[in-house]
């Protein structure tokens, strides 16, 4: 009988308290295709799985110790599964490696060159892959480096949980809290340049059945599963279709009090249709958060990245649709896309100012993915990058940390120098940390609202008012040395006080950087000032209600403590506090959300602070509508 290995190495889903893991979908879908085949019951077993962050040695013993590997290669555990399958086959050089993924950097000439431990590279679908790849392991055919299937035309694959495979090893792990995946279709309409899943897809989408779908919900409910995880790139995009899954939900919900929260994708061209399925699982009590993927609003970036499905005119219609059914969106940017200049870049923030997105506001810099389309763009455009070397760490409980490489990141492009990209990282922490995290918003929207000034002329002249100030340079010279450090050396750090930010973390809300230094009523202070000179005529009442206002609810969050050892674990906090009108002030307050977008675990305090200083923006804008 040969033995199999299974590693598909995911993060946590929580803090570290609450012990949740992803169920390792992935490799649970091969084996449950490939074992579908005679030969393949018959010859070999799934003797081992791996799903978590363990100490490399203590898993690689239980690898080595199997005939054949799959690896399942993420973004999130690639530098892990590389570490842990060079060590495998160092333990057992006889042992053969498969790996696939959309990681699997499967153009790369020096592949095998610099993954040497690896026999076969998985491309296309990977339940095919697999199953013919055991296959010609159990004739003891000779493998090929790379083998490339065809897409399939149906989607009529068993479902894991539904086949079983799962069973063994959650009766093996009664403790953990398993957070399923839940597959309804696979691909991804959408050729975006800067993205690897429209061109991996060509673009199409097949369905899996509804009666599938429907069982797995089922699944999920009949276990008590709060969670679940849609892998859709586009929820929503099939009106009467999504509908359905979100209606049986909604019945899982009623029926099984699960699942409580949804992590999903929405359409990128999202709609009426959209804010209805987020209403829906509202008022049902499942939690689902809105993240518009904007990018840019630039019409000749939009063009040059194949990405001119989202407009201007359609961000506004999001945005009222937003208002409309009480859904706070976070938009996300990217700095650094081909033909954006610095002028079009700070424009874009405005942009999303103006058509109301004021709920938050996530910056990020261009990454250059492995199989994206954009690769073929680096000569027209005249990208550089450099390579971000991340904290890589090997263990769920953080105790060891391994230095790796990360994907090339843009340094410039042909519109764009190396001081642009800095300079409009500068001014994206500017504009989030003053704005979207609720030092200025308040001020600046009622100006803009009476007609005095637009966010383009406001936040220009505070951010030349903060650039004159000494106090705030040195913050933002930091931040400037920090990234220039990033640039040269791969490593970016910056210390403050007992705070220290990653790469991954470069966009630093300002907030949160005058918190830790003590200054927030500092830079309040600043911005009333700057009112007072730029606008005379402004009402001394609104600007007392707006000191007031923001001063008291930075008090409160500074002041919050929270008991560290009462859980409750799916409870929303922020909601908790609207709900019960409980002060922040209170000690101890016992409870704590699951943070399942934040992947490292940290302190109570930190987390809840975390949640904080993100979810209030929806809060706010409440007030600032009865206040001014």
């Amino acid at each position: 009988m040969i033995s199999l290995g299974l590693s598909q190495i995911n993060f946590q889903t929580g803090p570290k308290v609450l012990n949740s893991y992803y169920l390792p979908y992935t490799t649970g879908a091969l084996w449950a295709y490939a074992r579908q085949h005679e030969r393949i019951r018959e010859n070999i077993s799934d003797d081992v799985w791996l799903f978590r962050r363990d100490l490399i040695e203590p898993s690689a013993q239980q690898l080595a110790k199997c005939d054949v590997v799959i690896y399942s290669l993420y973004v999130w555990n690639s530098k892990y599964t590389y570490a842990l399958a060079k060590r495998v086959k160092e333990i057992n050089p006889n042992i053969i490696s498969l790996i696939g993924g959309p990681e699997v950097a499967h153009t790369d000439p020096a592949y095998f060159i610099k993954h040497p431990y690896i026999d076969t590279i998985c491309i296309g679908e990977g339940e095919i892959c697999v199953e013919e790849l055991l296959l010609m392991i159990i004739d003891g055919k000779e493998l090929p480096q790379k083998h490339v299937v065809p897409r399939m035309k149906k989607l009529e694959t068993p479902s894991p949980y539904l086949d079983g495979v799962f069973d063994k090893l959650m009766e093996q792990h009664p403790d953990i809290e398993w957070v399923p995946t839940l597959e309804t279709d696979r691909g991804c309409p959408y050729r975006c340049t800067f993205c690897d899943w429209g061109s991996a897809t060509n673009s199409k989408i097949i369905k899996f059945g509804l009666d599938r779908v429907f069982a797995d919900i089922e699944w999920f409910g009949k276990r008590g599963l709060p969670f679940i995880n849609l892998t859709n790139a586009n929820y929503g995009v099939f009106k009467e279709r999504d509908n359905l899954i979100a209606d049986k939900m909604v019945e899982s919900k009623k029926l099984y009090s699960v699942p409580t929260g949804l992590s999903v994708s929405y359409a990128k061209n999202s709609n009426a249709d959209v804010f209805g399925l987020i209403t829906k699982f509202q008022e049902a009590g499942i939690g689902s958060g809105f993240t518009l993927s904007l990018q840019t609003t630039t019409p000749n970036v939009l063009e040059a990245i194949k990405r001119t499905n989202m407009g201007i005119n359609d961000i506004r219609d999001i945005t009222e649709l937003g208002i409309k059914n009480q859904v706070s969106i976070l938009t996300e940017i990217i700095v650094g896309l081909p033909e954006e200049t610095l002028d079009t870049m700070k424009n874009v923030f405005y942009d999303v100012l103006d058509a109301g997105l004021h709920s938050g506001l996530d910056v990020f810099l261009l990454n250059m993915l492995e199989n994206a389309p954009m690769q073929q763009d680096i000569e027209k455009y005249k990208l550089k990058t450099f390579i971000a070397h991340d904290m890589f760490y090997e263990t769920n409980d953080f105790s060891s940390l391994i230095p790796e490489e990360d994907v090339p990141i843009i340094k410039s492009t042909s519109t764009m120098s190396e001081d642009d990209i800095i300079e409009a990282f500068i001014t994206a922490w500017y504009i989030t940390g003053l704005h979207t995290q609720g030092i200025s918003d308040i001020i600046s929207r009622a100006l803009v609202k009476q007609g005095k000034t637009t966010y383009k002329e406001f936040y220009e002249g505070l951010l030349l008012e903060f650039k004159s100030d000494p106090t705030f340079t040195k913050l933002e010279d930091r931040i400037r040395a920090g990234i220039r450090k990033w640039h040269d050396t791969g490593y970016f750090s910056l210390k403050s006080k007992d705070y220290k930010y990653d790469s991954w973390q470069i966009i630093i809300s300002l907030m949160s950087t005058l918190q830790n230094e003590d200054l927030l009523e500092y830079a309040i202070a600043a911005v009333s000032n700057y009112v007072q000179r730029a606008y005379p005529d402004t009402p001394e009442q609104i600007l007392a209600d707006y000191r007031n206002i923001t001063i008291k609810r930075i008090k409160q969050f500074k002041n919050t403590r929270f008991n560290s050892e009462s859980i409750n674990t799916f409870t929303n906090l922020w909601d908790y506090v609207q709900d019960q009108k409980i002060d922040l002030d209170m000690a101890p307050l016992t409870y704590i959300v699951s943070d399942r977008t934040n992947m490292f675990p940290k302190t109570m305090r930190e987390h809840v602070d975390n949640l904080l200083f993100r979810r209030r923006r929806g809060y706010l804008s409440n007030i600032i509508d009865k206040v001014l």
